[in-house]
């Protein structure tokens, strides 16, 4: 597949994850199952958390 056509579908993968996460970058409030959602590994978010 050529880079032309491997663009629009990378810029809207882009703009979706983008708007997925944008609670978070504003520091909306949500609620707490919205953001668990958004923490794909679960040592994100958590204070004081450890390996």
């Amino acid at each position: 597949m050529s880079t032309a056509r491997r663009l629009p579908s990378l810029r809207s993968g882009l703009t979706a994850c983008f708007i997925y996460f944008w609670p978070l970058y504003t520091g909306q409030v949500i609620p707490i199952g919205a953001w668990r959602g958004r923490m794909w590994l679960d040592t994100w978010g958590v204070a004081g958390k450890t390996h």
